[in-house]
């Protein structure tokens, strides 16, 4: 599946897996009463994964788009968007893993694994 950071396409073969919803309550209680109090504090992002290829015609060309990758761990708010019609917003980008490089065909290839944390739903 094809997928855009920001509008550009850096990843060729993605899996975009996404981790579930959470909210954060504090609950208290008070001696001699009935019941709880509640208090919910929001939401507590949610981690966003994405497991891809990274392919160039050489290693140059690779060392590039690793380079553009690396350019988006920046601390800002950034929207991945899927082929499927998924769009997930507000992402901090938090790891990449990637894994050795194989010479084979035309190019190089490498495959890669990008996490994202959801800092807030739309």
């Amino acid at each position: 599946m094809r997928v855009w950071i920001d509008g550009n396409n850096l990843i060729d073969e993605a899996v975009v897996s996404a981790g579930s919803i959470k909210r954060q309550v504090i609950e208290r209680g008070c001696a001699g009463l009935d019941g709880l109090t509640s208090i919910d504090i929001g939401f507590r992002g949610r981690e966003i994964v994405l497991d891809g290829l990274i392919r160039a015609a050489s290693s140059e060309g690779l060392d590039d788009r690793l380079g553009d990758i690396f350019s988006l761990m920046d601390g800002s708010g950034h929207v991945l968007s899927a082929e499927d019609g998924r769009k997930f917003e507000h992402l901090r980008f938090d790891e990449i893993e990637t894994q050795e490089c194989v010479f084979g065909g035309s190019g190089i290839s490498c495959k890669c694994k990008l996490k994202f944390t959801q800092l807030r739903m739309s």
